[in-house]
């Protein structure tokens, strides 16, 4: 399993009711109920399951899925 879908894993479990395909371009826009603290619990997910950590500066700043997708790889 990829990084890209390790992390679409997660979001679809933080966001279970978001049906739409997960591509590398979606952003937290695309995501019904994906707020400021649903990005914090997200981020801290991420972090747990995958064992990484997250800058918090970087982590407001991920333009889509795919770089935050990136960002995590490169972490590990």
């Amino acid at each position: 399993m990829t990084v890209f879908e390790k992390v679409s894993a997660i979001i679809r479990a933080e966001f279970p009711s978001f049906r739409d395909l997960l591509t590398r371009e979606t952003t937290a826009h695309d995501v019904d109920g994906w707020d400021s603290l649903a990005h914090t619990s997200l981020i801290l997910r991420i972090e747990s399951e995958l064992n990484v950590e997250i800058d918090p500066d970087a982590a407001m700043n991920f333009e889509n899925i795919g770089a935050l997708a990136d960002y995590v790889e490169a972490q590990l």
